[in-house]
């Protein structure tokens, strides 16, 4: 397979998407994750990236992190030998025509820190932080410790032309995090800001706490009316800090990077699916985090369904042959929500960094169908992947197995026809770039969804503490699923853009969907009301809008104009399948003259490039066949070009589960 030239590859802010700089076309990077440690004693032997390379491996990380090695001294001086051998990885990384990522480990305390602050390490009450993280981030500790470290190493990694970007955490989530006495000093004094008296926080409350002092603990039941304010003080102290902890690593490194040196982008891996869960109470609130990276990053599941560790609001999931919602929910959501604020012509890339094409944790299955990887990669590029690193569980660096090697079963190293499909699929992808990159830049988004952080934080599971009012978030993921399969692209629209600037929020939306959105700011349920002609409520339309954040009840006068919008009827039995049905009334009809006849589990986007071609991608995500039709201007077409397969193709056309097309129409 013929390889990059990575040398050349840039990042292109403008359609955050990267390009050969010597050729100005978009390139599709990728690689598998096996980490070159640097500060690290474990996982594959470098001498292996030769062999890896030639199966098109192109990015890879090297970890940093305060091994006893990196910061053995208590005066904070660095090892300037465990450097050398650390920046000697970004060098072989250079020799193997590769792009490297400086990924900073959260792994590891040095044995005299330990010591001279016991406290350093995560209470044992606590159940998570970073994905095997062992520290307590709101220690003071903490900055010295990476100030120290990053103020030796960014002013060299900077310089090393086998730098992509800086990876400041892999999969944080800090539900838990309460037991440290200084996350509950800070939590005391957020309190303290937002209430002035205990007094005035008992009633908003509904409790009797003497002093903020007195306050030791978090709800854990949520769901229930009695404790919405304090669940929502709590999940947005949480968030805050932990924006904090990351904006300190943020504002450090590029503190040390040396002027006129490219900056290169930060970002932070989240569990994609994390964001269409309720509660959000793990400390991430993705949108601001993007305030200060360059990369939206991302582990997307993309699994057969045996594998599917997420559910879909469908109760008969086994229907779809790839988990395809993940790709197209996370993705969509990373290309159309950026930060409020920001520069409307730079948008974030999004750079998967730990894409799960097959399981690693639960079902293990050594059968995946030869075809899957392929429609796999395909339906993430065409949702706007940028580049991504494929999981694989590699062996220690002894050589041995991980655990009782279990976990390689399913690994697609362990599966030649993965590996295969995978190098295949990457070069196809490359060759078909223009097409891929014309889809995710002027496909159609005429259907939009509201995406709302606070509503999210107060939905429970499906339903509420009522049983009849559905959630915020079933109802969300419930109409992505019904919304998909409409021969379009949908976009997601943040309440916090409809605060800030509604008009340019809704640019491009023929219609907003709000689904079930319960509680909401006042800011926004205000900007909302002047831009009603592009509502649909999807829902109660008697609640929406209901309650602030805090879980208090809005007057009824001010969501009066609620009850003359459009409406759709979704309860707790509804299904994508009946809201699909309700929606054909609503939906924009592609701006393309070229569409596909709507029908279930056929993925089907399409745009027009510069000279007027219309390409048509198209996929078949169900376990059994079904037929593709295309129509111009309402004229059944009986022919078209197949890109990937060379030939011209007669309509309509038999698609069997994961079959994929890419088609030209020249001149409609």
């Amino acid at each position: 397979i013929p390889v990059l030239d990575m040398q050349t590859v840039v990042l292109d802010p403008s359609m955050g998407l990267m390009k050969d700089k010597k050729t100005n076309r978009v390139v599709y990077p990728a690689g598998w994750d096996v980490w070159i440690c640097g500060t690290c004693d474990h996982n594959v032997p470098v001498e292996v990236l030769p062999q890896v390379q030639r199966i098109g491996h192109q990015l890879d990380f090297v970890v940093v992190q305060w091994t006893n090695e990196l910061l053995p001294y208590s005066n904070l001086t660095v090892n300037n030998t465990e450097v050398s051998r650390l920046l000697a990885k970004f060098d072989m990384g250079a020799q193997n025509n590769m792009r490297m990522t400086a990924w900073l480990g959260h792994r590891a305390i040095p044995d005299w820190a330990r010591k001279k602050w016991p406290d350093l390490g995560i209470p044992k009450k606590d159940k998570n932080s970073f994905h095997g993280g062992v520290y307590d981030i709101d220690h003071p500790a903490v900055k010295l410790l990476w100030d120290a470290v990053l103020k030796t190493i960014i002013p060299q990694v900077q310089h090393k032309s086998s730098m992509i970007s800086y990876l400041i955490g892999n999969e944080p989530g800090f539900s838990d995090s309460i037991n440290s006495k200084y996350t509950l000093a800070k939590y005391h004094q957020f309190l303290s800001q937002e209430y002035q008296t205990i007094s005035h926080l008992n009633n908003a409350w509904g409790t009797t706490f003497k002093s903020f002092d007195s306050i030791r603990t978090i709800p854990r039941n949520a769901g229930t009316e009695k404790h919405r304010a304090q669940w929502y003080d709590w999940v947005t102290f949480n968030q805050q800090r932990v924006y904090s902890f990351f904006h300190f690593l943020a504002t450090t490194i590029r503190k040390y990077s040396p002027k006129g040196t490219t900056q290169w982008p930060i970002h932070i891996k989240i569990i994609n699916h994390s964001t269409f869960r309720p509660g959000h109470q793990n400390g991430i609130d993705r949108q601001r985090l993007l305030d200060f990276t360059g990369i939206d990053g991302c582990d997307t599941r993309v699994m057969p369904l045996a594998d599917n560790t997420i559910s879909f609001p469908e109760a008969n999931a086994s229907q779809y042959s790839i988990s395809w919602i993940n790709p197209v929910a996370g993705y969509t959501w990373q290309r159309t929500v950026q930060p409020v604020g920001q520069k409307k012509d730079i948008i974030q890339t999004v750079y998967d960094t730990e894409m799960h094409p097959v399981s690693t944790s639960a079902h293990r299955n050594g059968t995946i169908n030869p075809r899957h990887i392929r429609a796999a990669l395909w339906i993430s590029y065409v949702h706007g992947l940028a580049l991504h690193n494929i999981w694989v569980w590699s062996r220690q660096k002894s050589g041995a197995l991980y655990g009782d090697g279990d976990s390689q079963v399913e690994s697609p190293t362990s599966q030649p026809w993965q590996v295969n499909g995978w190098g295949r699929t990457q070069l196809e992808i490359n060759q078909m770039s223009a097409y891929i990159s014309a889809l995710v830049l002027n496909g159609t988004r005429g259907a939009c969804i509201l995406y709302s952080e606070v509503a999210s934080i107060q939905s429970v599971g499906k339903t509420e503490h009522d049983k009849n009012w559905v959630s915020y978030t079933f109802t969300m993921d419930t109409l992505m699923e019904a919304m998909s399969f409409f021969g379009q692209y949908f976009r997601w629209v943040s309440a916090r853009a409809i605060a800030e600037d509604p008009n340019n929020a809704v640019s491009e939306c023929s219609v907003l969907f709000v689904p079930n959105v319960h509680h909401e700011t006042d800011d926004v349920v205000k900007q909302l009301s002047t831009i009603q002609t592009k509502l649909v409520i999807v829902g109660d339309a008697d609640r929406q809008f209901e309650k602030d954040p805090w879980g208090a009840p809005r007057p009824t006068k001010t969501r009066k104009w609620v009850q003359n919008l459009p409406k759709i009827g979704f309860h707790p039995k509804s299904t994508p399948h009946s809201l699909h049905n309700l929606l054909r009334h609503h939906m924009p009809p592609p701006a393309t003259a070229v569409q596909c006849s709507p029908q279930w589990g056929l993925l089907c986007r399409s745009a027009t490039l510069p000279s007027g071609v219309v390409v048509v991608f198209v996929c078949n995500t169900l376990n059994k066949n079904v037929q593709l039709s295309l129509t111009v201007h309402d004229r059944p077409l009986t022919e078209v070009e197949a890109l990937l397969l060379g030939e011209s193709i007669s309509l309509p056309y038999q698609l069997q589960p994961l079959d994929l097309l890419l088609l030209s129409l020249g001149g409609h």
